[in-house]
């Protein structure tokens, strides 16, 4: 089992990251069900989905992955978010709470992009690429949690509160607290909040 990283930010909440060092044959023999593979093509992909599969059979839930028009991970069993960058694979799991995630490894590339997706409120205050990178994988987890593919990400604005919590403010002024992780492989941002 490659998890090389597994947080609990509350009792309820679970998060894993796996680093993918298998060939897909050895994956393949960690679950049982591969149909979910009928239309992928691309290798990386394919490895990215048999390892969240591996992570939850390793976590005793057998519970099939469905999603909603959205694109919004659902079990059965649990709340749950998925990400993935490379051969990183993250999962955030919470039987009560509305859960996402989000993983990056190219950090460089939200810095080039900036011009394309910070708010207004943010080229003075991001100064760098691991400032971006946090700011994008700030606003795909917030994205995420609203289940919503039609917010812009230039209408959301984001500030570093500490060195593990950022806010997200959106176009209502609505602000939410995130947390996050920074290592020297990725960038790891989740939400986790109560239903209301």
């Amino acid at each position: 089992m490659s998890i090389v990283l597994n947080i609990s930010p509350d009792l309820d909440t679970k998060i894993y990251i796996w680093e993918i060092n298998e060939n897909e044959k050895d994956l393949i023999n960690q679950i049982s069900d591969t149909s979910f593979l009928k239309n992928v093509n691309n290798t990386l992909v394919r490895k990215q989905k048999l390892a969240v599969r591996a992570i939850l059979k390793n976590l005793g839930i057998n519970s099939d992955i469905v999603y909603s028009n959205t694109g919004k991970p659902q079990l059965k069993t649990h709340n749950i978010g998925i990400s993935h960058s490379n051969k990183y694979v993250s999962i955030i799991l919470s039987k009560n709470n509305n859960v996402a995630i989000d993983i990056e490894t190219k950090i460089d590339k939200a810095w080039k992009l900036r011009n394309k997706f910070f708010h207004i409120n943010e080229f003075d205050n991001i100064k760098d690429s691991v400032q971006s990178a946090l700011a994008w994988s700030a606003k795909e987890t917030y994205v995420k949690l609203h289940d919503s593919k039609h917010i812009e990400f230039s209408s959301i604005f984001t500030r570093i509160i500490s060195n593990d919590t950022i806010e997200i403010i959106d176009s209502f002024n609505t602000i939410e607290r995130y947390h996050y992780k920074l290592t020297k492989n990725f960038i790891l941002v989740w939400a986790n909040k109560a239903y209301s």
